[in-house]
């Protein structure tokens, strides 16, 4: 009895999601319109991603267009200069971008929904903070290469970013894994 309750509880263990962050640190005090900035990694299966947070400083935050894009080409687009908006959202984010304006840069959370909207500040200013992002994707993805780009489509300023970290969730393992380990418990009591 005593082995078939441990057995269960590895199961139920090793059955949890669990959560994991990528990181990365850019640390580009300056970035010239119309220049791109990518950033590919390998990330293992993802079931969700959870929030991206960017520290960057930026003059006219809606200049900026940043994308999440999953290896089955989802996109979270976190940031769009939608034509709604007049091209170019008219507020600033985090400190004037420029030569020494990174050490001021402010870290924007985006999330898929429960954060502010980042055009409805009419005070001319977005502080950092935890925003909706314009598009989200839902699902989960196989193992692969992310890419995340960010870029400045209006020129007369620049951007300084700094570091990003994307919280994401690792899916819990299938049922045949699980499976896989009672049927070594079983054949390894039968050898006995």
């Amino acid at each position: 009895m005593k082995k078939v309750l441990a057995l269960a509880a590895m199961a139920a263990l090793t059955s949890a999601a669990s959560a994991d962050v990528y990181n990365a640190s850019y640390n580009v005090d300056s970035i010239d319109s119309g220049q791109v900035v990518l950033d590919t990694f390998a990330l293992g299966a993802v079931a969700s991603i959870d929030s991206i947070a960017i520290d960057i400083a930026h003059t006219w935050g809606g200049d900026l267009e940043i994308v999440l894009t999953a290896p089955n080409a989802d996109t979270f687009i976190l940031m769009f200069d939608d034509v709604d908006q007049g091209g170019s959202g008219n507020f600033d984010m985090g400190l004037a971008a420029g030569s020494g304006a990174l050490a001021n840069a402010a870290t924007y959370t985006f999330v898929q929904s429960g954060g502010l909207t980042v055009f409805d500040d009419s005070s001319g200013f977005a502080p950092g903070g935890t925003y909706d992002a314009n598009s989200w994707s839902t699902g989960g993805w196989a193992a692969g290469d992310w890419t995340l780009s960010i870029f400045d489509d209006a020129g007369g300023d620049v951007t300084s970013i700094g570091k990003v970290s994307i919280a994401y969730t690792v899916p819990a393992p299938g049922a045949i894994a699980l499976l896989g380990i009672a049927g070594m418990v079983r054949g390894r009591r039968r050898r006995a």
